[in-house]
């Protein structure tokens, strides 16, 4: 052998070596992604998201279904799970046990063969809240997911429903349902545990993006906080570490989390998301905004000095309508803005005359108008001090 094949030969060794130790190195470090398992998390753990989606909704209308016990029966489709396999939707359908009471019957299709003929009832009791009934129904909806290439199959999904009226003979045209539960997996993330909760965002019964999901420890005094929830694709916190999840499939039960760099220190992500920072920190006025309880005495007022004014529908059990009265009209900025203008709160629950005359369907509404009566503006929704100040100020213009 001469020199030049001794060393290419060499050489060659060397790097197979380097290959085998580089290779065996890597089977000692902890993987760029961790696979999780998801089952039913307890609705009753302090991990529980505490927070729901929207509503969904569900028309019923009339129909006849023989077999079903009660009264009045009220039928419509649900639709839920994954779009390709679910078809019209799963048949439901109310009625009342005793004719001209409450709606406290509910029947869902929990074999899934399309028909309610054999189905019991689930039995609940009306209750009386903020001047209407409320019916609710706790239920386990099965939907059908779709898994790669093999039969869908059937996931237990608990839900909960609930059909509000006025009066406990009326008919209700609308039966409202979100999801009751959540999904909770553990994985060791550099050998400490740690646990990976999914929940669905818009009660369709299926998992992917848009969804929110969390990573935290487990200790039991470091639950999953509402504030760390996250919608997928988002990334969420592990310490100092942010981490992204990637489903697999419809279902929920598996997934990945892997290692993301987002750029940003994790005390700089959450300063940019608390959407109430500007609110709270700022200036308070030494008098915050009046306003006047009674909608007639403060419309008179405003007539009779010739003022715009500014109404406030509200609800007691609104969040929304509790953070804007806490920070924003005890803002200074608010309150100068409001100088000249005729602030008026209602209570939509118990004026549902004015709500119905404003046509207001969500509170918070702020409506603004002019001296001459005619409605400058309206707001939906949270609003900060910067926007309320600026909308108050269209009046002076």
């Amino acid at each position: 052998m001469n020199r030049k094949s001794f060393s290419l030969s060499t050489l060659a060794s060397f790097f197979l070596m380097f290959g085998v130790f580089i290779l065996q190195s890597g089977c000692s470090d902890q993987p760029t992604n961790y696979r999780i398992q998801f089952q039913q998390g307890d609705p009753g753990s302090p991990n529980s998201p505490r927070f729901s989606p929207y509503a969904a909704r569900i028309e019923v209308s009339e129909a006849v279904i023989p077999g079903l016990p009660g009264s009045g029966h009220l039928a419509g489709l649900i639709e839920i799970g994954h779009p390709d396999i679910r078809g019209v939707g799963q048949p439901v359908a109310i009625a009342r046990l005793k004719a001209g009471k409450h709606y406290n019957l509910l029947f869902i299709d929990s074999d899934m063969d399309g028909s309610l003929e054999d189905e019991k009832p689930i039995t609940t009791t009306a209750k009386l809240s903020r001047g209407k009934w409320w019916t609710s129904f706790e239920a386990i909806l099965n939907v059908n997911h779709d898994i790669g290439d093999s039969t869908p199959s059937a996931l237990a999904y608990p839900v909960s429903f609930w059909i509000v009226v006025e009066d406990p003979a009326d008919k209700p045209s609308i039966l409202r349902f979100t999801r009751r539960g959540y999904k909770i997996g553990h994985v060791k993330i550099s050998g400490v545990e740690h646990i990976v909760a999914i929940s669905d965002g818009n009660n369709d019964g299926v998992f992917g993006e848009g969804d929110y999901w969390v990573v935290g420890k487990t200790e039991k005094d470091d639950p999953l906080g509402a504030k760390n929830w996250r919608k997928i694709p988002d990334f969420s916190w592990v310490g100092d570490s942010a981490w992204k999840l990637k489903l697999e499939g419809t279902a929920g039960t598996e997934g990945h989390v892997l290692p993301f760099d987002p750029g940003i220190s994790r005390e700089e992500d959450e300063i940019s998301r608390d959407l109430y920072k500007y609110d709270r920190e700022a200036p308070r006025a030494e008098i915050p905004v009046v306003f006047e309880t009674d909608f007639e005495a403060g419309i008179k007022k405003a007539a009779g000095e010739n003022l715009p004014h500014f109404i406030k529908f509200e609800a007691e059990w609104c969040g929304p309508c509790k953070t804007m009265s806490k920070y924003v009209f005890t803002a200074k900025d608010v309150a100068e803005a409001a100088k000249g203008i005729v602030s008026i709160a209602v209570d939509g629950d118990k004026r549902k005359d004015l709500k119905e005359k404003f046509n207001v369907s969500g509170y918070p509404t702020c409506i603004l108008i002019g001296a001459d009566g005619k409605e400058i503006g309206r707001l939906t929704g949270y609003q900060g001090v910067r926007e309320i100040t600026q909308f108050l100020l269209k009046a002076k213009r």
